[in-house]
């Protein structure tokens, strides 16, 4: 085979198999993005129908004292009201289970509700009607205790439905996983029994390919890690949003949830500029605003800021601009603000605190909370390695500090910690000029 047209086709099958892999990748993602929008919403509804059972023995007990009083709390159609929304929303979680989940366990339980659900709802026509207390007490107390049967049931469910959608969510990091070794084995294949042997002339094109491998499993690791906190903020706004009692406040909402999908869309913009990236040696830099990259991380926690009620603060006034990688810069942001929301201590306010300092030779940024702390003197060797997890949070992954040190390290720059337990965390992070 000629040399030029066997070099061609290594080059077109690596690109190919590039480009397949990212969207492999990109389909897996989006697809079980949108099965755990749908598991959301299921386990929204669950919460909705145990709220909805709460609220019509409320009214049942409230029929009672009226009747007794001669009051009029609620109304006979309000009351049938609740009841006939009841139905509906248990109607709509049987048919969304059957059609996305199709649970079993879910299946059988929603039946018996269903039944509890029907056996309340005579309860509550046969109240209505009844004007003698002594039938109206004996109704409201079948009520109250098939009520508290249904909530039992209704938290099984709502602990399933978290379950599997917690099981997708591992599914979908197995498959890119899975992908990304496959692109990996493919193109090390590749590389050994094309390119390896190739002239001397082509040793240049060889160290791409290996930059290439890299960035792809850099571009993986840090667009699953960086998209999780933008996308769980939404889920926090989306439930901030449904139950919020004036349109003053839904308006509000609706304007941060604009916001976070805006910066969303631009931190997979700005992911993908930096992919295509990969022909050069070196790591691509620009003058960066520190306040720029602070309110673009402030708005991809929006969410995890209002529930938690943090304030954060800075003072760039040292050293407001940086020449750096804006991906790094993004992601070194993001992981430690966002760590420092996701294990402040629940006695107190999360108040953090971004500075920077301008020395002779680096520029310093300090990152300090008031949060949970780190016991350095049995973690402190642990604290940036892999996998590596201190504090019992169901979102700790243990792979945030780790990258954040790698792509601070590939800049010639350093990362350390001070920490006291229970009183919190400093982050001192030195750029080199």
């Amino acid at each position: 085979m000629n040399f030029t047209k066997h070099l061609k086709t290594s080059y077109t099958i690596f690109t190919i198999t590039i480009t397949m892999m990212i969207v492999l990748i990109s389909f897996t993602v989006a697809y079980f993005i949108s099965l755990q929008k749908e598991d959301a919403i299921m386990i929204n509804k669950s919460g909705r129908q145990r709220m909805l059972s709460q609220r019509i023995t409320k009214q049942a007990l409230f029929k009672l004292l009226d009747n007794q009083n001669n009051l009029k709390s609620y109304s006979d159609q309000k009351l049938t009201e609740s009841v006939t929304e009841w139905k509906e929303a248990q109607i709509f979680l049987e048919l969304k289970n059957k059609q996305e989940n199709n649970l079993v366990q879910v299946d059988s339980v929603l039946k018996i509700t269903g039944n509890q659900i029907n056996e309340i709802s005579d309860n509550v026509r046969s109240l209505i009607s009844e004007p003698d207390d002594n039938q109206i007490r004996l109704y409201v107390g079948n009520i109250t205790k098939l009520e508290n049967d249904f909530l039992l049931n209704m938290e099984k469910i709502t602990n399933w439905l978290q379950e599997e959608s917690e099981r997708k969510n591992r599914l979908a990091v197995n498959i890119c996983y899975i992908l990304t070794a496959i692109a990996l084995i493919i193109i090390l294949i590749e590389f050994f029994l094309v390119i390896l042997p190739s002239q001397k002339d082509l040793r240049e094109k060889n160290k791409n390919l290996v930059i290439a491998n890299k960035q792809l499993s850099d571009f993986a690791q840090i667009t699953a890690h960086n998209l999780r906190a933008p996308i769980g903020n939404l889920i926090f706004l989306s439930n901030f949003y449904r139950d919020a009692e004036s349109d003053e406040e839904r308006n509000e909402l609706f304007v941060k949830f604009n916001t976070v999908i805006k910066h969303l869309d631009e931190t997979i913009n700005v992911l993908l500029d930096g992919l295509k990236i990969k022909t050069k040696n070196e790591i691509h830099t620009q003058k960066l605003n520190f306040n720029d990259i602070l309110s673009h991380t402030k708005d991809l926690l929006v969410g995890e800021i209002i529930e938690t009620n943090a304030v954060i603060t800075s003072d760039f006034s040292s050293a407001p601009f940086i020449n750096y990688n804006k991906i790094y810069m993004d992601s070194i942001m993001l992981n430690l603000v966002g760590n420092a929301l996701k294990y402040s201590d629940d006695n107190r306010s999360p108040q953090i605190h971004i500075k920077t300092e301008n020395t002779k030779n680096f520029i310093k940024l300090y990152v300090e909370d008031n949060g949970l702390g780190i016991d350095l003197e049995r973690q402190g060797k642990k604290i940036f390695g892999l996998h590596q997890t201190f504090h019992r949070n169901k979102n700790s992954k243990g792979i945030g500090l780790f990258m954040t040190k790698n792509q601070i390290q590939s800049m010639g720059g350093s990362i350390d910690v001070h920490s006291i337990p229970d009183k919190g965390s400093t982050f001192i992070v030195t750029f080199k000029k």
